[in-house]
């Protein structure tokens, strides 16, 4: 039988992860290894034009504040969900 990875099968090219720790991101994205293209980046590293769907899971918001995402990473029609 042939099995697919959860992200592959939900047609998910590649999944980053982002912390403003970035042993954090790291530990997240070792819990997701064999379920394809995962990595951890930090805020600073993420290429530009490259997110289609970015998730804020931080509670930043709550207090007002933003996290450090970097301008010009969404690519044209992405989704942001806070």
């Amino acid at each position: 039988s042939t099995s697919a990875s959860a992200s592959s099968a939900a047609g998910i090219a590649s999944l980053r992860i982002v912390n403003r720790t970035p042993q954090k991101a790291a530990t997240l994205a070792a819990l997701f290894q064999g379920e394809g293209d995962v990595t951890a980046l930090r805020y600073e590293d993420i290429p530009a034009g490259s997110v289609d769907i970015l998730i804020n899971g931080s509670s930043a918001s709550l207090s007002g504040e933003l996290p450090p995402v970097p301008a010009g990473i969404l690519v044209e029609g992405a989704c942001a969900y806070d």
